[in-house]
């Protein structure tokens, strides 16, 4: 099966560099790195030029308008040919060990034919961060083996991790990010629990390689940039309304998703797909997600 490294990308060619002298590492180099730059204004032309001449693996550039990770996500999609392939989303940020192309490969090939549509895979941090330390996997627990569970039951358990995703494309489909008008953040797991609406999730015990979580990235804009985006989140607020999730998750996604809605100025968003998924408690979290977003107004100044 073939394996397509795909990179979003924004704003940063000087890290393509360090994450380029990783794969260029690679004990496996039967892969394709897709890069797709989602309308930066920097300057890619010399760092693009650079790794096609030194690359000993396929490379394709892309460019589109700016439209935010998860419409960069969808446009890479949308493009990939080959609908067999196994597409592992890995940042710009990112430091790949060795092996980790050939650990994808292994994958691949072992859960093609089974009902895996998502795979998660460990990464290790680089520098201390929000109690994480240097060199540590950035998860709680750690699985010492493959595990298949949904997003939303990994939630209800309490569990923690922020790794590497990949999918197996032929089950992707058609499902893409929901994109909402003016609009440019959702969260990676909408798209894992999209897909698994019909497809199983498997989370990985192996580590592909370690990140830092920069100046300016998502993972350090929090709150702030997730309410820029409120249709966006009430939408990974509808598609945790499960029972795996657990009732207090329920109850306070379900919160969270009238606090979206009110800021967002609509009354429901849809998530698409076969399933249809109802907030809990509507009489009590619709009032309480109304105080949730005074709370916010005054806060964040909304």
């Amino acid at each position: 099966m073939n394996i397509i490294v795909f990179t979003p990308t924004y704003n940063r060619p000087e890290n393509l560099s360090q994450l380029f002298a990783t794969l260029k590492q690679q004990s496996h180099k039967d892969f394709l790195w897709l890069i797709v730059n989602d309308g930066s204004k920097s300057d890619y032309d010399p760092v693009i030029e650079e790794i096609k001449r030194e690359a000993d693996f396929g490379v394709e550039y892309l460019q589109k308008e700016n439209g935010g990770k998860s419409s960069t996500v969808n446009y890479a999609f949308d493009h990939i040919n080959d609908k067999d392939c196994f597409v592992a989303i890995i940042d710009d940020d990112e430091q790949l060990l060795p092996d980790a192309v050939e650990k994808l490969s292994r994958y691949a090939e072992k859960y093609k034919d089974s009902n895996i549509g998502v795979i998660h895979f460990y990464r290790v941090l680089v520098k201390n961060h929000k109690g994480l330390s240097n060199g540590q996997i950035i998860a709680k627990p750690v699985f010492d083996k493959d595990t298949t569970m949904s997003f939303q039951a990994f939630k209800g358990k309490g569990y923690f991790a922020d790794g590497y995703i990949g999918y197996f494309l032929s089950k992707v489909g058609d499902t893409r990010f929901p994109i909402f008008k003016n609009e440019k953040y959702i969260g990676p797991s909408v798209l894992m629990m999209l897909v698994t609406m019909k497809y199983d999730m498997l989370w990985s015990h192996e580590v592909l390689g370690s990140t830092d979580y920069l100046e300016g990235g998502l993972s350090k804009q929090g709150r702030s940039l997730r309410l820029k985006s409120p249709l966006g989140m009430a939408a990974r607020c509808l598609l945790m309304q499960t029972k795996e999730s657990g009732i207090k998750i329920r109850l306070t996604q379900s919160i969270g998703y009238y606090a979206y809605l009110k800021i967002g100025g609509v009354n429901s968003v849809s998530v698409g797909g076969e399933k249809k998924y109802r907030p809990l408690c509507p009489l009590i979290t619709k009032p309480l997600g109304l105080m949730l977003y005074l709370y916010w107004k005054r806060k964040y100044n909304k």
